[in-house]
Protein backbone atom coordinates (compact mmCIF):
# COMPACT_ATOMS: atom_id res chain seq x y z
CA UNK A 1 0.00 0.00 0.00
CA UNK A 2 1.26 3.46 -0.95
CA UNK A 3 2.53 5.33 2.10
CA UNK A 4 1.05 8.74 2.78
CA UNK A 5 3.11 11.76 3.73
CA UNK A 6 2.79 12.78 7.38
CA UNK A 7 2.27 16.45 8.20
CA UNK A 8 5.35 18.01 9.74
CA UNK A 9 2.98 20.01 11.99
CA UNK A 10 0.38 17.48 13.20
CA UNK A 11 2.04 14.13 12.51
CA UNK A 12 -1.17 12.98 10.81
CA UNK A 13 -1.63 12.11 7.13
CA UNK A 14 -1.18 15.33 5.18
CA UNK A 15 -4.57 16.08 3.62
CA UNK A 16 -5.76 18.89 1.36
CA UNK A 17 -9.51 19.56 1.30
CA UNK A 18 -10.23 21.37 -1.92
CA UNK A 19 -12.71 23.22 -4.06
CA UNK A 20 -12.27 22.45 -7.74
CA UNK A 21 -12.67 25.25 -10.27
CA UNK A 22 -11.83 25.82 -13.90
CA UNK A 23 -10.38 28.75 -15.79
CA UNK A 24 -9.21 29.01 -19.42
CA UNK A 25 -5.76 27.85 -18.29
CA UNK A 26 -7.20 24.60 -16.90
CA UNK A 27 -8.46 22.88 -13.75
CA UNK A 28 -7.30 24.10 -10.35
CA UNK A 29 -7.81 22.99 -6.78
CA UNK A 30 -8.03 25.54 -3.96
CA UNK A 31 -7.70 24.80 -0.26
CA UNK A 32 -5.61 25.69 2.77
CA UNK A 33 -2.48 24.31 4.39
CA UNK A 34 -0.23 25.45 7.20
CA UNK A 35 2.85 27.27 5.89
CA UNK A 36 5.20 24.51 7.07
CA UNK A 37 3.08 21.91 5.27
CA UNK A 38 3.27 23.84 2.00
CA UNK A 39 7.02 24.14 2.48
CA UNK A 40 7.16 20.39 3.14
CA UNK A 41 5.90 19.50 -0.34
CA UNK A 42 7.31 22.42 -2.32
CA UNK A 43 10.52 23.30 -4.14
CA UNK A 44 11.78 26.38 -5.96
CA UNK A 45 13.25 25.99 -9.44
CA UNK A 46 15.29 29.15 -9.84
CA UNK A 47 16.07 30.24 -13.36
CA UNK A 48 19.63 31.20 -12.38
CA UNK A 49 20.42 27.53 -11.65
CA UNK A 50 20.58 26.79 -15.38
CA UNK A 51 23.80 28.81 -15.57
CA UNK A 52 25.34 26.78 -12.74
CA UNK A 53 24.32 23.35 -13.95
CA UNK A 54 23.96 22.74 -17.68
CA UNK A 55 22.09 19.48 -17.07
CA UNK A 56 19.18 21.43 -15.59
CA UNK A 57 18.55 23.36 -18.82
CA UNK A 58 15.28 21.58 -19.59
CA UNK A 59 13.75 21.46 -16.10
CA UNK A 60 11.14 23.78 -14.63
CA UNK A 61 13.37 26.79 -14.08
CA UNK A 62 11.01 29.75 -13.78
CA UNK A 63 11.60 31.51 -10.48
CA UNK A 64 13.66 34.57 -9.64
CA UNK A 65 16.39 34.43 -7.02
CA UNK A 66 15.17 35.23 -3.52
CA UNK A 67 15.65 38.74 -2.19
CA UNK A 68 16.78 38.50 1.41
CA UNK A 69 15.50 41.96 2.35
CA UNK A 70 12.03 41.02 1.09
CA UNK A 71 12.11 37.77 3.05
CA UNK A 72 13.10 39.66 6.20
CA UNK A 73 10.23 42.12 5.73
CA UNK A 74 7.69 39.32 5.31
CA UNK A 75 9.10 37.40 8.28
CA UNK A 76 8.70 40.46 10.50
CA UNK A 77 5.19 41.12 9.18
CA UNK A 78 4.17 37.49 9.72
CA UNK A 79 4.66 37.94 13.46
CA UNK A 80 2.49 41.07 13.71
CA UNK A 81 -0.94 41.01 15.35
CA UNK A 82 -2.90 41.98 12.23
CA UNK A 83 -1.09 39.74 9.73
CA UNK A 84 -3.00 38.74 6.60
CA UNK A 85 -1.90 36.69 3.58
CA UNK A 86 -5.02 36.34 1.39
CA UNK A 87 -3.21 35.61 -1.88
CA UNK A 88 -2.77 31.87 -2.53
CA UNK A 89 0.53 30.07 -2.94
CA UNK A 90 0.36 28.39 -6.34
CA UNK A 91 1.99 24.97 -6.73
CA UNK A 92 2.39 22.77 -9.78
CA UNK A 93 3.06 19.05 -9.63
CA UNK A 94 2.40 15.59 -10.96
CA UNK A 95 -1.05 14.17 -10.19
CA UNK A 96 0.70 10.89 -9.32
CA UNK A 97 1.85 12.56 -6.08
CA UNK A 98 -1.68 12.61 -4.61
CA UNK A 99 -4.46 10.17 -3.72
CA UNK A 100 -7.96 11.55 -4.17
CA UNK A 101 -10.70 10.73 -1.69
CA UNK A 102 -13.84 12.68 -2.59
CA UNK A 103 -13.01 16.39 -2.27
CA UNK A 104 -9.78 15.67 -0.44
CA UNK A 105 -6.24 14.92 -1.61
CA UNK A 106 -3.77 12.92 0.46
CA UNK A 107 -0.13 13.43 -0.43
CA UNK A 108 2.10 10.43 -1.04
CA UNK A 109 5.53 10.30 0.55
CA UNK A 110 7.00 10.90 -2.92
CA UNK A 111 5.34 14.34 -2.94
CA UNK A 112 7.90 15.72 -0.49
CA UNK A 113 9.72 18.68 -2.07
CA UNK A 114 8.25 17.87 -5.50
CA UNK A 115 5.64 20.58 -6.09
CA UNK A 116 7.09 23.59 -7.94
CA UNK A 117 6.24 27.00 -6.54
CA UNK A 118 4.80 29.01 -9.42
CA UNK A 119 3.90 32.03 -7.30
CA UNK A 120 4.48 32.98 -3.69
CA UNK A 121 8.05 31.93 -2.95
CA UNK A 122 8.93 35.11 -1.05
CA UNK A 123 5.78 34.88 1.06
CA UNK A 124 6.45 31.26 1.93
CA UNK A 125 10.15 31.68 2.68
CA UNK A 126 9.47 34.79 4.74
CA UNK A 127 6.88 33.01 6.86
CA UNK A 128 9.21 30.01 7.26
CA UNK A 129 11.76 32.32 8.87
CA UNK A 130 9.17 33.53 11.36
CA UNK A 131 7.88 32.00 14.58
CA UNK A 132 4.46 31.56 12.91
CA UNK A 133 5.51 28.95 10.34
CA UNK A 134 3.61 26.15 12.12
CA UNK A 135 0.55 28.31 12.84
CA UNK A 136 -0.28 30.42 9.80
CA UNK A 137 -2.86 28.81 7.55
CA UNK A 138 -2.43 29.91 3.95
CA UNK A 139 -4.64 29.62 0.88
CA UNK A 140 -3.08 27.28 -1.64
CA UNK A 141 -3.85 26.34 -5.25
CA UNK A 142 -2.69 23.10 -6.82
CA UNK A 143 -2.29 22.70 -10.56
CA UNK A 144 -1.49 19.28 -11.96
CA UNK A 145 0.45 17.92 -14.95
CA UNK A 146 1.43 21.19 -16.60
CA UNK A 147 4.30 21.62 -19.05
CA UNK A 148 7.26 23.79 -17.99
CA UNK A 149 6.37 26.52 -20.47
CA UNK A 150 2.81 26.64 -19.05
CA UNK A 151 4.24 27.24 -15.55
CA UNK A 152 6.42 29.99 -17.02
CA UNK A 153 3.48 31.67 -18.75
CA UNK A 154 1.39 31.56 -15.56
CA UNK A 155 4.30 33.13 -13.66
CA UNK A 156 4.71 35.84 -16.33
CA UNK A 157 0.98 36.62 -16.41
CA UNK A 158 0.63 36.88 -12.62
CA UNK A 159 3.77 38.91 -11.99
CA UNK A 160 3.72 40.90 -15.20
CA UNK A 161 0.34 42.32 -14.22
CA UNK A 162 1.25 42.96 -10.58
CA UNK A 163 4.78 43.28 -9.19
CA UNK A 164 6.96 43.95 -12.19
CA UNK A 165 9.35 41.14 -13.12
CA UNK A 166 12.71 42.30 -14.56
CA UNK A 167 12.56 42.26 -18.36
CA UNK A 168 15.68 40.10 -18.58
CA UNK A 169 13.85 37.37 -16.63
CA UNK A 170 10.83 37.67 -18.92
CA UNK A 171 12.99 37.15 -22.02
CA UNK A 172 14.74 34.21 -20.34
CA UNK A 173 11.46 32.42 -19.74
CA UNK A 174 10.44 32.59 -23.39
CA UNK A 175 13.22 30.09 -24.11
CA UNK A 176 11.16 27.21 -22.76
CA UNK A 177 8.10 28.04 -24.86
CA UNK A 178 7.65 25.53 -27.73
CA UNK A 179 6.34 28.27 -30.03
CA UNK A 180 8.33 30.62 -32.24
CA UNK A 181 8.10 34.27 -31.25
CA UNK A 182 10.03 37.53 -31.47
CA UNK A 183 10.84 37.23 -27.77
CA UNK A 184 12.23 33.73 -28.13
CA UNK A 185 14.37 34.73 -31.12
CA UNK A 186 15.68 37.79 -29.28
CA UNK A 187 16.54 35.72 -26.23
CA UNK A 188 18.33 33.13 -28.36
CA UNK A 189 20.35 35.86 -30.09
CA UNK A 190 21.44 37.27 -26.73
CA UNK A 191 22.22 33.82 -25.38
CA UNK A 192 24.28 32.87 -28.44
CA UNK A 193 26.23 36.13 -28.39
CA UNK A 194 26.94 35.60 -24.70
CA UNK A 195 27.96 31.92 -25.02
CA UNK A 196 29.85 31.88 -28.33
CA UNK A 197 33.58 31.91 -27.50
CA UNK A 198 34.33 33.86 -30.70
CA UNK A 199 31.56 36.41 -30.12
CA UNK A 200 32.36 40.08 -29.44
CA UNK A 201 29.97 39.78 -26.48
CA UNK A 202 31.21 36.49 -25.02
CA UNK A 203 30.30 36.27 -21.32
CA UNK A 204 29.59 40.01 -21.16
CA UNK A 205 25.77 40.10 -21.16
CA UNK A 206 23.91 40.03 -17.85
CA UNK A 207 21.41 37.41 -18.98
CA UNK A 208 19.23 37.54 -15.86
CA UNK A 209 19.70 41.27 -15.36
CA UNK A 210 22.64 40.98 -13.00
CA UNK A 211 26.28 39.96 -13.26
CA UNK A 212 27.02 36.29 -12.60
CA UNK A 213 29.96 35.15 -10.45
CA UNK A 214 32.04 34.19 -13.50
CA UNK A 215 31.60 37.54 -15.27
CA UNK A 216 34.32 40.14 -14.78
CA UNK A 217 33.00 42.58 -17.38
CA UNK A 218 29.28 42.55 -18.16
CA UNK A 219 28.26 46.09 -19.18
CA UNK A 220 24.78 45.33 -20.57
CA UNK A 221 21.69 43.42 -19.44
CA UNK A 222 19.81 40.99 -21.64
CA UNK A 223 16.87 43.41 -21.65
CA UNK A 224 19.00 46.35 -22.85
CA UNK A 225 20.59 44.10 -25.44
CA UNK A 226 17.38 42.80 -27.00
CA UNK A 227 15.27 45.99 -26.83
CA UNK A 228 17.07 47.75 -29.74
CA UNK A 229 17.19 44.42 -31.61
CA UNK A 230 13.40 44.18 -31.35
CA UNK A 231 13.08 47.42 -33.33
CA UNK A 232 15.53 46.02 -35.87
CA UNK A 233 13.61 42.79 -36.58
CA UNK A 234 10.19 44.46 -36.51
CA UNK A 235 10.91 47.66 -38.47
CA UNK A 236 13.96 47.15 -40.69
CA UNK A 237 12.75 45.50 -43.90
CA UNK A 238 15.78 43.23 -44.29
CA UNK A 239 15.71 41.88 -40.76
CA UNK A 240 11.92 41.71 -40.72
CA UNK A 241 11.99 39.49 -43.80
CA UNK A 242 14.75 37.34 -42.35
CA UNK A 243 12.74 36.82 -39.17
CA UNK A 244 9.54 36.07 -41.11
CA UNK A 245 11.38 33.43 -43.15
CA UNK A 246 12.87 31.96 -39.94
CA UNK A 247 16.46 32.76 -40.96
CA UNK A 248 17.62 33.56 -37.44
CA UNK A 249 21.06 32.19 -38.27
CA UNK A 250 21.47 34.84 -40.97
CA UNK A 251 20.36 37.57 -38.56
CA UNK A 252 23.00 36.37 -36.12
CA UNK A 253 25.71 36.22 -38.80
CA UNK A 254 25.10 39.80 -39.97
CA UNK A 255 25.13 41.09 -36.41
CA UNK A 256 28.19 38.96 -35.62
CA UNK A 257 30.09 40.43 -38.58
CA UNK A 258 29.09 43.97 -37.63
CA UNK A 259 30.05 43.77 -33.98
CA UNK A 260 33.23 41.83 -34.76
CA UNK A 261 34.20 44.78 -36.96
CA UNK A 262 33.34 47.19 -34.11
CA UNK A 263 35.55 45.20 -31.74
CA UNK A 264 38.43 45.22 -34.23
CA UNK A 265 38.29 48.94 -35.05
CA UNK A 266 37.25 50.56 -31.77
CA UNK A 267 40.07 49.16 -29.66
CA UNK A 268 39.93 52.09 -27.21
CA UNK A 269 36.29 51.26 -26.45
CA UNK A 270 35.61 47.55 -26.69
CA UNK A 271 36.08 45.84 -23.35
CA UNK A 272 36.98 49.12 -21.66
CA UNK A 273 34.99 50.13 -18.59
CA UNK A 274 35.38 53.87 -19.23
CA UNK A 275 33.66 53.58 -22.62
CA UNK A 276 29.88 53.48 -23.05
CA UNK A 277 29.98 51.78 -26.44
CA UNK A 278 29.15 48.35 -24.98
CA UNK A 279 26.67 49.73 -22.48
CA UNK A 280 22.97 50.19 -23.19
CA UNK A 281 23.27 53.70 -24.66
CA UNK A 282 26.22 52.77 -26.89
CA UNK A 283 24.65 49.50 -28.01
CA UNK A 284 21.45 51.29 -28.99
CA UNK A 285 23.50 53.86 -30.91
CA UNK A 286 25.32 51.10 -32.81
CA UNK A 287 22.03 49.45 -33.74
CA UNK A 288 20.58 52.77 -34.95
CA UNK A 289 23.71 53.38 -37.06
CA UNK A 290 23.50 49.87 -38.50
CA UNK A 291 19.79 50.24 -39.23
CA UNK A 292 19.80 53.71 -40.77
CA UNK A 293 23.21 53.92 -42.45
CA UNK A 294 25.11 50.67 -42.93
CA UNK A 295 22.34 48.23 -43.84
CA UNK A 296 21.12 50.36 -46.79
CA UNK A 297 24.73 50.57 -48.06
CA UNK A 298 25.28 46.85 -47.52
CA UNK A 299 22.12 46.06 -49.48
CA UNK A 300 23.27 48.20 -52.39
CA UNK A 301 26.60 46.39 -52.55
CA UNK A 302 25.09 43.03 -51.55
CA UNK A 303 27.87 42.66 -49.04
CA UNK A 304 27.25 41.94 -45.35
CA UNK A 305 30.70 40.60 -44.60
CA UNK A 306 32.90 41.65 -41.71
CA UNK A 307 35.29 43.19 -44.26
CA UNK A 308 32.51 45.47 -45.54
CA UNK A 309 31.73 46.71 -42.05
CA UNK A 310 35.44 47.15 -41.24
CA UNK A 311 35.90 49.35 -44.32
CA UNK A 312 33.07 51.65 -43.23
CA UNK A 313 33.96 51.74 -39.55
CA UNK A 314 37.59 52.61 -40.25
CA UNK A 315 36.36 55.81 -41.85
CA UNK A 316 34.18 56.54 -38.82
CA UNK A 317 37.03 55.83 -36.42
CA UNK A 318 39.38 58.17 -38.27
CA UNK A 319 37.03 61.10 -37.74
CA UNK A 320 35.74 60.61 -34.23
CA UNK A 321 37.17 60.98 -30.76
CA UNK A 322 37.61 57.77 -28.79
CA UNK A 323 36.92 56.37 -26.31
CA UNK A 324 33.20 57.13 -26.48
CA UNK A 325 32.34 58.37 -22.99
CA UNK A 326 29.36 59.68 -21.07
CA UNK A 327 31.19 62.99 -20.60
CA UNK A 328 30.86 63.61 -24.34
CA UNK A 329 27.47 62.06 -25.06
CA UNK A 330 25.63 61.50 -21.79
CA UNK A 331 24.39 58.16 -20.48
CA UNK A 332 20.67 58.36 -21.26
CA UNK A 333 19.01 56.95 -24.35
CA UNK A 334 19.02 60.47 -25.76
CA UNK A 335 22.78 60.06 -25.98
CA UNK A 336 22.29 57.11 -28.33
CA UNK A 337 21.05 59.39 -31.11
CA UNK A 338 23.96 61.77 -30.49
CA UNK A 339 26.42 58.91 -30.91
CA UNK A 340 24.73 57.52 -34.02
CA UNK A 341 24.56 61.01 -35.55
CA UNK A 342 28.26 61.50 -34.77
CA UNK A 343 29.09 58.18 -36.47
CA UNK A 344 27.05 59.15 -39.52
CA UNK A 345 28.76 62.56 -39.76
CA UNK A 346 32.21 60.98 -39.31
CA UNK A 347 31.48 58.60 -42.17
CA UNK A 348 30.31 61.43 -44.44
CA UNK A 349 33.34 63.62 -43.55
CA UNK A 350 35.82 61.04 -44.75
Amino acid sequence: MMKKLKSIVTGEDLAFEFIKFEQPAGEMYMGVLVASEIFQISKVNRISEKYKNEESELSRLTQRDLKENRIAEISSYAESNDVIFPTPIILSGNSDFVIQDGNKFYFKESAKEHFSIIDGQHRLYGIMKSRKKDELVLPCILIFDTEPYEDALIFITINGKQVRVPSSIIYELFEISPNRSEEKTLHNLAKTFNNDEQSPFVNSIKMLGYKMDNQEFAPITQSSFVTPLRDLITKNTLFKNLFSSEQDDVIYKILYNYFSAIREIFVNDWGKKESILQKSVGFKALIIFLDKVLIPEAQKSRDFSKEFFVSKLKKVHNNIKTPITSQDYGSSYGGAKKISDAFKQALEDN
